[in-house]
């Protein structure tokens, strides 16, 4: 197994126990729980971070290559299309956004600015689902 399929398999299963939190998070807002929202949201954004930062290292640092090294065949459900670049093109086109999404939810909830919070909110979970279905999907 290499390198670039182990960080992915970490990466999907994190992924997946983090959108649980995720929505434990949003779902005490609607409850007017805003002090434990917001921690438990500072806690997902922190930890997505991280993830991020790790990917960028992974590549940059040590040289890992997700578009050649990566096999079609070795995805958990393996739907989508056969060529892996294109894979990782629509699943950036999820996870690219969602980082913007991400900052400038985080950054609306801690500047006092609900309405932007909560657009952003909106586009943040869409793109974390687009993100999470690719993964599953394609890798």
């Amino acid at each position: 197994m290499s390198n670039e399929l182990i960080y992915v398999r970490f990466l999907q299963y994190s992924v997946l126990a983090l959108t649980v939190v995720l929505f434990w998070g949003i779902s005490l807002a609607k409850r007017g729980r805003l002090d434990k929202h917001r921690k438990v949201m500072t806690g997902v954004v922190a930890i997505t971070m991280v993830a991020v930062v790790g990917l960028l290292i992974s590549i940059f640092g040590m040289g890992c290559d997700y578009r050649h090294n990566l096999k079609a065949s070795q995805a958990i459900i393996n739907c989508g299309p056969a060529d892996m670049g294109t894979r990782l093109t629509i699943h950036r086109c999820f996870s690219s956004p969602l980082f913007v999404a991400l900052c400038v939810t985080t950054w609306a909830g801690y500047a006092k600015y609900p309405r932007v919070h909560r657009i952003g909110a909106r586009f943040s979970v869409l793109f974390w689902l687009g993100t999470l279905t690719t993964a599953w999907l394609f890798f």
